[in-house]
Parts: structure tokens; sequence; C-alpha cells
């Protein structure tokens, strides 16, 4: 776990710019913990931070590695699942990399292949690389952005950091959020464009792509995409092998690579069927955790959105594991309180106490342990939300997961700017998603709608819980891993028909064949249910009430973006948990809740409105 930050030039020597750089580590700390480094590289410095104590000091981040004129520098954020393929490959050209950190292999493969090393990388990993003697800086991410990488361009330089909050404490680049950033966090928030960095003139490396900055300028390319073929094998094959994928891709990154595992139990099939093959591997001694809200048993009743209970299935597992499992409950001061630690784990807005929830379990988590396996990412690949399903949902040329365009008119306050420019947003970001979906000539109308639908699920709603997941646990302290994200099993299946992936007519049904037989019928069949949010009304009383101070104080941030007589009106009608305006779970009480931490975030970061 580290965080990774520096700046580059090909034109002036930046020794002055030592200090600058350990600012930057300092802000990344809660990333990588104390052990910060920073190293002049005269046309480059680079800093790093890592949890990771290392005996000797030249093989902690950033490492340097000397092949005849040229200094390499690495500064590295992740793993590397199967380093020990890519250390094979390397021994068989002479490099000795026994007891290699995944870092050093990772330099030593750029090396030896250049930008073509990352095709053989399994992974999450953000990473620069800077080569002294052409005085080039090379970034890159993996293939699906779990990593998170920023950069901007200032002075014929290069800032760049994991986090917003790293390239932020730069001196002279200031958090500024013009139009495009207003339509990002109203328009489209809690998701994200991939590479909008939200404050203007900083952006993201784009997932499965790299960047070189040198002397030519900054050009950027994309290592791996999906194809989109003809599907050719029959169910029981398409069964054999996604088993085999899913299985490799759970057992790999069980594997501890020094760290102290655990698992996400929720009682859904996803994060089940992790915790089923993780039993196989620690028996008894695999810890296992659930999340609980105070007051829910009383509260809770179900909706389309979340139609069951997670206790009954949970108690199931544990029976069945003989797991330790540990449940850890949050109480509605403690959720109210976490929103602004939420906040800066992302540097943005987040899916407000859907985030801080998780914050209060990962931080709980984090006490005792540094990784763990979360079933994140299963729906998306495997199609188990109601958007894939429902017939309203599937033909909505919007996204399926917002498609209340309406609200988000409406939240924006008319005096900052014209609703309607937030609907011409959405749809444009929209249509310009779609428009980039592989495409198969043999698929029907019907199938190729399906991977419309697939490829925004991909690109938008994983990434958005991917990066929560991600940025929240590296604040905690937790390295959390998600299995189904692995790109050989996504790469499969998302040529799989959609007649094999909901088989049987149930949701995600080739999924629950693929762990057939290894968890209770109850809850291999179990409708789908998401991650658990409060129920309690004193919660929705507790967010109402501080939203609507905040939108009453004349010096209120939040004020100058969100409609306050929109909120005020929302405030004085009945509650309604059954119709979210993101995702299944963000409905009214997390639209107070947002409020509150845009408020937070737009003075916590000092953030100007300039549009």
């Amino acid at each position: 776990m580290s965080g990774i930050c520096g700046i580059a030039s090909c034109k002036r020597n930046l020794c002055g710019e030592i200090g600058n750089v350990q600012e930057m580590t300092r802000a990344l700390i809660k990333r990588g913990g104390k052990n910060l480094k920073v190293k002049n590289c005269d046309f480059a410095v680079i800093g790093g931070t890592s949890f990771e104590e290392s005996e000797n000091e030249e093989r902690s981040i950033p490492i340097s590695v000397r092949v005849g004129d040229s200094e390499y520098t690495i500064t590295f954020d992740g793993l590397v699942y199967n380093s020990g393929e890519v250390a094979s490959e390397l021994e068989k050209h002479g490099i000795d990399t026994d007891d290699f950190s995944d870092a050093e292999i990772v330099l030593h493969a750029y090396i030896k292949w250049g930008a073509g090393c990352l095709r053989r990388f399994n992974g999450i990993f953000a990473a620069a690389i800077w080569d002294s003697s052409k005085r080039e800086l090379f970034l890159f991410r993996d293939r699906f952005g779990i990593k998170p990488l920023y950069y901007t361009l200032k002075n014929e330089c290069i800032i760049f950091a994991s986090e917003l909050k790293g390239v932020l404490a730069y001196p002279s680049v200031d958090a500024v959020i013009d139009k495009t950033g207003v339509c990002e966090v109203m328009g489209l928030g809690p998701a994200q464009t991939q590479g909008c960095g939200i404050f203007k003139d900083i952006y993201e490396i784009l997932p499965a792509n790299c960047a070189t900055f040198n002397k030519s300028g900054f050009n950027s390319s994309c290592y791996w995409r999906l194809e989109s073929k003809p599907f050719t094998d029959s169910f029981e094959d398409c069964l054999e092998h996604a088993r085999k994928l899913a299985f490799d891709a759970i057992n790999t990154q069980l594997e501890p690579k020094g760290r102290n595992m655990c698992c996400f139990l929720s009682g859904g099939v996803d994060s089940s069927s992790i915790c089923a093959l993780a039993a196989k591997r620690y028996g008894s001694e695999l810890n296992t955790f659930s999340l609980k809200y105070d007051g829910n048993d009383e509260y809770f009743h179900p909706t389309a959105y979340q139609p069951a209970s997670d206790d009954s299935y949970i108690n199931e597992m544990v029976e069945a594991l003989h797991s330790n499992h540990h449940v850890i409950t949050v109480n509605n001061e403690r959720l109210f309180a976490l929103l602004e630690d939420a906040v800066c784990a992302r540097d943005l807005p987040g899916m407000a106490d859907v985030d801080s929830s998780l914050y209060f379990l990962c931080s709980e988590i984090g006490k005792d342990f540094n990784g763990a396996l979360s079933g994140e990412c299963a729906d998306e690949v495997f199609g188990g939300y109601p958007w894939f399903h429902r017939r309203e949902d599937f033909e909505a040329n919007v996204f399926p997961w917002a498609r209340n365009t309406e609200l988000r008119q409406s939240l924006i306050s008319p005096e900052l700017m014209c609703p309607d420019d937030i609907t011409h947003y959405i749809y444009s970001s929209y249509n310009k998603s779609v428009a980039k979906t592989p495409r198969c000539a043999k698929d029907s109308a019907e199938e190729s709608r399906r991977r419309e639908i697939a490829y925004l699920n991909l690109n938008w709603f994983m990434y958005t819980l991917g990066a929560r997941s991600e940025r929240i646990g590296m604040n905690c302290g937790l390295e959390i891993r998600m299995p189904f994200c692995d790109h050989k099993l996504v790469e499969y299946i998302w040529n799989v028909p959609w007649k094999f992936k909901a088989y049987d007519d149930r949701e995600k049904g080739l999924l629950r064949m693929i762990f057939d037989g290894l968890l209770p019928e109850e809850v291999l069949w179990r409708k789908k249910s998401p991650f658990p949010k409060t129920h309690n009304p004193q919660y929705e009383e507790t967010v109402k009430k501080a939203a609507l101070e905040i939108l009453a104080n004349p010096n209120s941030r939040a004020a100058e973006i969100v409609n306050r007589s929109y909120i005020e009106d929302v405030a004085n009608q009945p509650s309604d948990y059954g119709k979210p305006w993101f995702g299944q779970l963000m409905a009214t009480p997390q639209l107070y809740a947002y409020v509150i931490q845009l408020e937070y975030w737009l003075s916590k970061y000092n953030i100007k409105i300039s549009i």
C-alpha cells in the first residue's frame, strides 16, 4: 500500500522542488503510512510513502536501478498478482529476481520490454518511471483503474500523485471547479467521467492507459481494451471455463503477499462465494466481517431495490463456513460524523452515508488486518443489477442507475448556471460512452443493447464502486481486493450471451451455477440485495436538519451550487426510500447527506467556483 507523487521536467533542473514534493508526499500519508521517501533525479523529483518497513532503504519506493548510462526510478502503488510469472520470464534473461518486490519486478520488466510489459501484468497498480537519460516520465494504470493516478501540466512540468490531495498540495495548483466540474459533481456525481479530475486542469491517467511526458510533450495510449467476438462455447463449456477463471482469480488474490487477509461477508452470493473458497484455504482461521446498522432490525422494510435483510443469510454462511465472524455495528452518530472523513478519503463528495458506513467498517477491520477480499464488481460483470433486467431501465437512453435527470436539473442553483446545462451534460456523457461500446457484427439488436448496458456498467458504475472501495480502504490502512474484476474473467464473460449469464432466467444465473455446491441453497439463490444502508428514521432527521441549516446559512458554500428551494420542497414531502436518485441506495436521506458532503468539500478544500 503506497502513495506516489512527483514532478518532472525535460528542460530544467528541479532540485529546488524537493520541499514541494515532500509536502505532496505528506499529503498522502494516510494512504501509505509514515515511511516517506523523496528522491532527487535532477530533472525529476519522485516521492513515495509506504506502510511496509524495508531493511534496505534502497529497496523502499522510490527505487532506482542503473543500466548502462541510464538510471531508472520507479514509484509504485499496488499489486501484481502474477509477479512470480513475470519474475520467471526475467530470470530467463539473466535478471536475478530473488526476493524482488512487485515494484522491482515492474521496473525491471519495463527496462526489458518497455511499455509492452504492461500487457504481462495482472493486478491493480499505478506507477511512474523516470528515465534519466531520455528525461522521460512513463505513467501507467491498471486495466480498470482501481488504483488512482492524477496529474496536471504546469510551467513545462508534469505534477502527479495518487490522489487529488497530493496534486493540490503543490503550491501553485489551485482547487478550482469550472462548469465541467460542477456538471460532474451535480449531474453525474457520485459517478465520474474517466480521465476527469473534477478540478480545472487536473486529469486522471485513464484506466488501461500509459502516458509519456518528454521533450515532445504529453502523449497517452491504450494498452488493453475489451473485444467483442462471436461466442461459440456450449453452456457446459462456458460454465467450466468461467468457473476456472473465477476460482483462479479468487485463489490468486487470496495469496497474502505480506498481507494479513480477511473477507467481507454480506450474505449475498458474491461475497459468500469468495468466502467459501477462502474457507477451503484458511478453514476456521478465516476471519469474516459484516456491517450492521443500529436500529435496522426495527426499521428495515423491503423495497424493490433492497428486498430482504442480510442477517439470516450471513448467519447461515457463518454456520456453513465455521469462520471467525465479526459483526461491526455502526450507529447514527458515527454514520453522520464520518461523512466528512469519507470526503477526505475520496477528495470528493461520494455516496454519502453508504461511504461513511464503509469507512467505519474498514477502519475497524484495519485495526487488525491490512487486506480484505470483497465481492464488488460481480454485478457489473455478470449482469446482476435491476437495470439489466427491467425493460424500462434497459430501454432508457440515459444512465440506468440515474434515470431521474429532472432531479439533477432541479438540484442546481439557477443563479449559478442554467439547469438545462446539467441535463445536456448528462446526455452528452451517456451518448459518448455508448458510442465507444465494442461491437460484434453478429449481435442481434437486443444483444447489442445488452453490450451497451454492460459497457456502461463496467466503465461507470464499476469504476465508481471500485474507486469508493479503494480510496476508503487505503485511507483506513486496508487494501481491498476485488477478484471479480480480474481482467481475464471480464474478457471472457464480456462475450458470453445473455441467455447464459441469466441462466434459468435468474439474475447472475451463470455466477450462481459457478458456485453451485459450495454455498447453502438459500444463499446461492437468494434475490440480489445491495450493500446495506440504514433505515433508521432518526438518521434521516439528522441529515435533513443539517442540510437545511447549511443551506439557510448566508455564508454557505453548498448554497452557491445547490437550489435551496428544491431541497426545502423535498424536506416537506414524505420520504420515499423506494426511488433512489443514484444506484440502488441513494434515496432522500442520502440526498441530504450529499449536500452536507458538498458543504464540507467546498470549504475544506477552499474551492473556487469559476463559471
